[in-house]
């Protein structure tokens, strides 16, 4: 949805159904940790934390199981799954894909304005990383990428990356980067900056589809990495 004067994403409308609200709180919710991968969800938890009904409760997990981003149990509440490298790699095939997309569309609609929110963004990135600030690193990629997938103006591409970037920023903010990742990914955000810069589509969508294979490598190396060494101890 766009401002049609300034070219500028609109966020979710306050007057959306609840459940829609609170499917979103609860991405959120999963991307930051505050509800853990493996970790359950009852519905009076969920209810207290959003302060909803059962009802649109129940409609947001509905939804976001039929994501594949909870599994639910009857009058239990839902589960956050387990991530592993299959689900990481159907996840980031998808990632790729349609930021791809949506990078060939934003180009048309970059102001100088937009491209100096995107490098603050990048900044604060840049700066978290270097302070060994994973959860804020993660917040700030976060931003940067919600950001060109809105300028992208397709919702429904945006909203189905979001739900799976909810499970991959969850991992990472378990298992962190490795040392080569944090040097690699601060490359590729400034190819794709100086693509987005000069308005070429094509290379912006092909740093990204790069992007999100090195980032499934890294997630799952870590992810390995992590449980063997969580199996020896």
């Amino acid at each position: 949805m766009w401002d049609k004067q300034v070219m500028k994403p609109v966020s979710e409308p306050a007057n959306s159904p609840s459940y829609v609200q609170v499917r979103l709180k609860l991405l959120r919710d999963i991307a930051t940790g505050v509800w853990p991968l493996g970790g359950r969800m009852t519905l009076s938890d969920l209810e207290a934390r959003y302060g909803v009904s059962q009802s649109p409760v129940r409609e947001a997990l509905l939804r976001l199981e039929g994501d594949g981003v909870v599994v639910l149990h009857p009058h239990r509440g839902a589960v956050v799954p387990q991530v592993d490298a299959a689900l990481l790699t159907q996840v980031y095939d998808i990632i790729g894909a349609l930021q791809g997309m949506l990078a060939r569309r934003a180009v048309d609609h970059l102001t100088r304005t937009h491209l100096r929110e995107l490098e603050a963004h990048l900044a604060r990135f840049d700066a978290a990383l270097d302070g060994g600030d994973i959860v804020g690193a993660v917040a700030a990629n976060g931003a940067f990428h919600g950001m060109l997938n809105s300028l992208g103006g397709n919702p429904q591409a945006k909203a189905l990356i979001e739900t799976r970037f909810a499970l991959a920023q969850a991992t990472r903010r378990l298992v962190g980067y490795s040392s080569g990742r944090t040097a690699e990914v601060k490359q590729q955000h400034q190819s794709l900056l100086a693509a987005l810069i000069l308005g070429d589509g094509e290379a912006a969508a092909q740093v990204l589809v790069a992007h999100a294979d090195t980032a499934r490598d890294d997630l799952i190396a870590r992810l390995l990495s992590k449980g063997a060494a969580s199996t020896a101890s």
